[in-house]
């Protein structure tokens, strides 16, 4: 992720086609939460990438990345992978009551639950529904980060 391709004040990362698994431009709209962290990283002004272990390039070394992650999670925690949080955002939106096809949108997929007519014709983005659910998906995160129960209860049509 790199700073040009994120926009704070409109709250979106776009993800270059070139860098998507599927070769398609994707909008990822990003939660208030997920601004705040950004506007917060200390080399915002001095690199080129979000996420940089020295603040001069990309990360590269993913397994000690992943090693210096596990060494922070309580010993009890099951053996996991990088991808498994693509998994548990799934499972953890169906959970929040996020329709499948805005998840496999917010993911990038295309190929999941529109199917057949539908997936020729429906070129909707599901931009508004996206950005509804990985706001929902913030506050899950937050609300187990903290503590703090979410005795918030959000009415919106068609997430």
């Amino acid at each position: 992720m790199t700073w040009r391709e994120i926009d704070l004040d409109a709250k979106l990362w776009t993800l270059p086609a070139a860098r998507a698994k599927n070769g398609r431009e994707h909008q990822i709209p990003l939660s208030d939460l997920a601004v705040e962290i950004l506007r917060s990283l200390p080399w915002i002004a001095d690199s080129r990438f979000v996420f940089s272990l020295f603040g001069r390039g990309p990360i590269t070394a993913f397994v000690l990345t992943k090693q210096r992650l596990d060494a922070l999670m309580p010993t009890e925690t099951a053996p996991w992978t990088l991808h498994d949080l693509r998994r548990t955002f799934a499972s953890g939106c169906a959970r929040l009551g996020v329709a499948v096809h805005v998840v496999e949108a917010a993911l990038n997929h295309r190929s999941g639950s529109i199917k057949g007519v539908a997936a020729v014709y429906n070129r909707y983005s599901y931009d508004t529904e996206k950005r509804a659910a990985l706001s929902a998906w913030a506050r899950h995160v937050e609300t187990i980060v903290t503590g703090a129960p979410d005795n918030v209860i959000t009415l919106r049509r068609g997430v």
